[in-house]
């Protein structure tokens, strides 16, 4: 085919030319149209249209060199000459990171792709997708050994398992937030948009986004905490996002009384101060200590946002060298966190001014 080419007039090698380069454009435009439709591609998201480019080109690239390898080696100058024997290889090698480069622009579309999806929202594809690019660049080095050393590439892959153990203690780190990673996307036990705090590091936001390798969290003053991935397993975390499950967020607070200034209260002053707070007819009432309760449940029973039918509690417990503790336990109808952190404190500034008024302060 070669001796064919070159018997050629001029003329003619010039139209070929011309025409494999004609093709190479046609293929290109063909190519550039056919992803726009298979992968939505919007004209105006430059993310997507570099890597569609980036895509094309290494496609086109890959396309010449493997012509440019298959004419070097059917030439009778591939088996007299020591050069183009090595040149041929260092084309070979070029394909490999071209053709690497192709799969990997597949897969950074298949993950724009994905983020058109109303699922990722909820779900990250990402790990895969670094998984997978990871995957591509180990192969791909692995061939370009081979193809130097002139070795088979699975010969290469037994021996670097002897190196396994010792890579397992040097990235100890990294293999075990590629672990957490995993974790997450196979049990969904965190997904993408959920409130989450992890106490132990005072850190806490909206899961934006989490790789192989690290979770990246927005902060309620719109900050970002980036975090390893390896967090998740080794701390205690908080979800957020079962409140929306469950209609409304949980108040739980605990205050402190002084219990040397608990006092009994007058029987006949009973009915007075159970009309005067609106409590039930009956309501047992022997001190100080059971008007404060008893007056702060039922102000949180009559008011809108408190859910009722859940335990609503007002209860002293442990006596601690602080004071008395006052538990305070409900469940609200708000879910957003604005509207309960905002009716928390006025509901926390109501009980404190029920303390001072029955004068249970600590001084």
């Amino acid at each position: 085919m070669v001796k064919t080419f070159l018997a050629l007039q001029i003329e003619v090698k010039v139209a070929i030319v011309i025409a494999i380069i004609c093709v190479v454009l046609i293929l290109r435009i063909l190519l550039s149209r056919g992803l726009n439709s298979l992968f939505k591609i919007q004209l105006d998201h430059l993310k997507q249209l570099r890597h569609r480019n980036k895509f094309i080109n290494s496609l086109t690239l890959s396309l010449l060199l493997l012509v440019t390898y298959r004419f070097i080696i059917s030439t009778s100058w591939y088996t007299t000459y020591e050069s183009i024997r090595v040149a041929s290889k260092f084309v070979l090698v070029f394909l490999v990171i071209t053709s690497a480069q192709m799969v990997i622009q597949i897969l950074k579309l298949s993950h724009e792709f994905f983020g058109t999806l109303s699922i990722s929202r909820k779900q990250s594809i990402k790990p895969l997708i670094q998984i997978g690019q990871l995957a591509v660049i180990i192969v791909s080095l692995l061939i370009i050994v081979a193809i130097i050393t002139g070795n088979n590439p699975i010969t290469l892959i037994a021996g670097a398992s002897a190196l396994t153990a010792i890579l397992g203690l040097i990235f100890k780190d990294i293999l075990l937030g590629f672990y957490a990673s995993m974790y997450l996307n196979a049990t969904k036990i965190i997904q993408m948009g959920d409130y989450i705090s992890i106490n132990a590091l005072k850190a806490g936001g909206i899961v934006e986004e989490f790789g192989m390798s690290h979770i990246m969290l927005r902060n309620p003053d719109n900050s970002t905490t980036i975090l390893p991935s390896s967090t998740i397993l080794q701390n205690d975390i908080v979800n957020n996002s079962t409140i929306k499950e469950k209609q409304g967020r949980r108040i739980h607070k605990t205050l402190l009384i002084d219990p040397k200034k608990i006092n009994t209260i007058d029987a006949q002053k009973v009915d007075f101060y159970i009309n005067k707070y609106q409590l039930p007819k009956g309501t047992l009432l022997n001190t100080n200590a059971d008007l404060l309760t008893e007056t702060i449940r039922h102000y949180m029973l009559r008011h809108a946002s408190i859910n009722p039918n859940s335990n609503v509690l007002a209860s002293l417990s442990n006596q601690t060298v602080a004071g008395l503790e006052l538990t305070i336990t409900a469940s609200t109808y708000l879910s957003d966190y604005t509207e309960f952190a905002n009716f928390q404190s006025r509901l926390l500034s109501m009980i404190v001014f029920y303390i001072n008024h029955f004068e249970l302060q600590k001084d």
